[in-house]
């Protein structure tokens, strides 16, 4: 059964050092479900903040983060890996009940079979980010997010992670909420989109993701595609300047 995920009300304020207090975002209501969740926000509007506070690392200011889901994980966009471990130690740190069949399942699921013994402090961060996500799967949680994870990936390397990202929801079920500024990753990867400005940050438009094409690398050129690019581009070529800055078109 899928757990539906609400938003109400909710707002995060701070005190800068002169005691000028801004307000980051305010009032933002939105829910979503299963499938893929995409935030696509400009650097700033507070998206890094607002996904941490539904995963429960941080308080708002007013407002709730609704759900009967009893785990969630957050992925950062440094991702946070233990670069003294390798894969294998990596995945399964702290975990007190080890599969060995699920823990070959993960590992093949993500990429990294064969890999088990290598360390990866000193491995591209698509490599990286393998390792966060095999750990975050393995864990079963109800809800997995995701902050900015296509910066510093070359073309071929950011497909091969969009699909998979796209593979873990088809496979395990497990519904991905993701923080970016990167449009078209955004419509690549998501079932649904919510576009959110800055100064404060808020909710101006939503759309629902559907291709007619698989999602592969010819994707990108589909009419379909390119039409939901526009209608987004013009959405954020509608706002002032001073709540844009900056997406990654």
């Amino acid at each position: 059964m899928s757990r539906l995920f609400e938003i109400k009300n909710l707002s995060k304020e701070f005190t800068d050092s002169t005691g000028f207090v801004n307000k980051l975002f305010s009032d933002l209501n939105f829910s979503f479900t299963e499938g893929i969740t995409t935030i696509l926000a400009p650097v700033g509007s507070g998206k890094t903040t607002l996904l941490k506070i539904i995963a429960g690392l941080q308080n708002p200011t007013s407002g709730n983060v609704l759900t009967e889901s009893e785990s969630l994980i957050f992925i950062p966009s440094q991702y946070s890996i233990f670069p003294w471990l390798n894969v294998k130690d990596n995945i399964l740190y702290d975990l007190k009940d080890i599969d060995v069949k699920e823990f070959k399942r993960v590992i093949e699921i993500v990429g990294l079979d064969g890999y088990e013994d290598h360390f990866p402090k000193s491995i591209n961060s698509g490599f990286v980010f393998r390792v966060a996500l095999a750990r975050s799967i393995i864990r079963k949680p109800d809800l997995i997010l995701v902050d900015e994870p296509f910066t510093d990936l070359n073309p071929t390397v950011l497909i091969k992670i969009l699909q998979l990202v796209r593979k873990i929801w088809e496979t395990e079920s497990i519904p991905v909420l993701v923080g970016t500024t990167n449009i078209s990753s955004a419509l690549f990867l998501s079932d649904k989109i919510f576009l959110m400005q800055k100064n404060p940050g808020a909710i101006i438009y939503e759309t629902d993701v559907k291709f007619n094409s698989g999602r592969d690398i010819n994707l990108f050129n589909q009419p379909d595609f390119i039409e939901k690019k526009l209608k987004l581009e013009s959405e954020i070529n509608s706002l002032e300047s001073s709540k844009l800055h900056k997406f990654i078109m």
